[in-house]
């Protein structure tokens, strides 16, 4: 408070203000899109989950057979099946056929994979090579498939003068299938499946294609018995769909883990797609962070679930490995979305194996830590979640990536020094995911409140302004703005001033 000891006043005397940088900040959560890639590897029924009007569906078709030999010689390799991808309409709460090409064992083709109808969706099976011939087939042709983007099936290799023919790769997700070369089996491309090695010697059996599609390989006889050829490889359907990410879902072969599925890689993956982060993770100011996971699963015996998340750049993360021993769910299934398992740098330590937790909540800290993700954010992250042990079923129901941008001053200014009678003006700018949220305090009335990233302070006080946020651990210093309103210095007096 300041004490005017005359009215008639030289000047004021003024200095300038230091600034000091601060701010604490409240890191909510960033809403995404979330993917369920539903794989079929048998053929069966997707029930299309409340909200889905549309799915994309990825077929390969089953690998034909290599040459079976009957009398001696070398049998040529079977073609690999082809591989369509389509964006279809879809009705909720409808159910669609799946049906998975069988890999050839005899000289028929290997069988078509489709969604729906055989025209809606479809990719062709590789062909089989007929007993005693030694010329490889062809591979399930694209012309012949239904879908928006198609590739062939890789052909199988003729037998060469020593061996059986390797088979032909099925197409991947981006290419065609590679053919097999003299005994060896093409080499798919990213998603396909490889042809099997043509057999060498008297009872020289091929070898059979790989998952999924592959051509198998031919065989070689140089004595007495049949030899077979390698048998193609079952071909696969993946029906891929969005769900908002916070939405609760039903229990439904859709969102289903596999009973023991880790030991057959047959995993439930959830992929997130993000975008709009800043280009780099990590704690420095203008950086993105992943905060959180949260997650609601029905399952029996939590004990059998192995939970990962793998991020853009093909870093992956242990987040759940064997714990809560034989309690069930992660999360309360029963009261989603509010009662979520979450996972958080920070948090208490994951229970012991042998601890027994239903419904279990936390908040825990992972496996592994999510800071320790690096690299740029933006991109797909992949949720994997499997069952490693017989009997025990469950269901993905739920689940959220909580990110933030860590927030950056980027700039702040003041009027101050100001006399006593006048209004002091602050002003701080920032970024932040999500929006940053302001809350001065210090002496005087702010207009047009306190919330505002621009105030004016009526009837101020020498000392310091503040600007924090909400208390929230997550700190990364904001704005703290000492204000120094210099004292008159009267006619005849010496000069007196209060000082912060």
């Amino acid at each position: 408070m300041f004490t005017f000891l005359d009215t008639a006043l030289l000047h004021w005397k003024m200095e300038k203000p230091r600034q000091i940088m601060a701010l604490v900040l409240l890191l909510t959560a960033a809403a995404v899109e979330a993917q369920i890639a539903v794989p079929y590897t048998s053929s069966g029924t997707f029930l299309v989950p409340s909200g889905v009007t549309e799915v994309t569906v990825q077929c390969w078709g089953g690998g034909g057979r290599g040459g079976t030999r009957t009398t001696n010689g070398r049998g040529g390799g079977g073609g690999g099946g082809a591989y369509t991808i389509s964006v279809l309409p879809v009705t909720p709460g409808n159910s669609y056929t799946v049906t998975v090409g069988a890999g050839s064992t005899t000289a028929s083709a290997g069988g078509d994979s489709w969604f729906s109808s055989a025209t809606t969706a479809m990719a062709k099976g590789g062909n089989s090579v007929a007993n005693n011939t030694a010329t490889g087939a062809t591979g399930g042709l694209a012309s012949a498939s239904f879908g928006d983007v198609k590739f062939d099936g890789g052909d199988g290799a003729d037998a060469p003068g020593g061996t059986g023919g390797g088979g032909g790769s099925s197409a991947g997700t981006a290419a065609d299938g590679s053919n097999g070369s003299g005994q060896t089996g093409g080499i798919a491309p990213t998603g396909g499946g490889n042809g099997g090695n043509g057999g060498n010697g008297t009872f020289g059996t091929g070898t059979a294609g790989s998952l999924p599609g592959g051509g198998g390989g031919g065989a070689e006889r140089g004595c007495c018995v049949t030899v077979n050829g390698g048998s193609g490889a079952n071909g696969r359907v993946i029906v891929t769909y969005d769900y908002p990410s916070g939405t609760c879902m039903n229990s439904t072969a859709a969102n289903a883990i596999a009973d023991n599925g880790c030991a057959s890689s047959n995993s439930l993956n959830v992929g997130f797609p993000i975008t709009g982060q800043p280009t780099v993770l990590g704690t420095a100011p203008g950086n993105s962070r992943l905060l959180s996971v949260e997650l609601i699963i029905s399952h029996t015996w939590n004990n059998d679930l192995d939970i990962t998340l793998t991020s853009p750049t093909g870093q992956t993360r242990n987040l759940v490995l064997d714990r809560f021993n034989n309690g069930d769910n992660l999360g309360d299934p029963s009261n989603c979305p509010n009662t979520v398992l979450t996972l958080m740098d920070g948090a208490a330590a994951l229970p012991a194996a042998a601890t027994v937790v239903n419904n279990a909540t936390g908040p825990y800290a992972p496996e592994q830590t999510l800071g320790g993700f690096t690299g740029n954010p933006n991109g797909t992250w992949t949720l994997t979640i499997c069952d490693d042990a017989a009997d025990d079923l469950g269901n993905f129901l739920f689940g959220r990536l909580n990110f933030c941008s860590v927030p950056q001053i980027t700039g702040t200014t003041s009027n101050s020094p100001v006399c006593s009678t006048d209004d002091l003006v602050l002003s701080v700018t920032a970024t932040g995911s999500p929006t940053v949220a302001y809350n001065w305090s210090g002496t005087g009335t702010f207009s047009p409140n306190n919330t505002d990233a621009n105030v004016t302070v009526d009837a101020p006080a020498t000392g310091n302004y503040f600007r924090t946020n909400s208390p929230r651990e997550y700190v990364v210093v904001a704005l703290q703005i000492p204000t120094r309103i210099p004292m008159a210095r009267p006619i005849a007096m010496t000069d007196a001033r209060t000082t912060p």
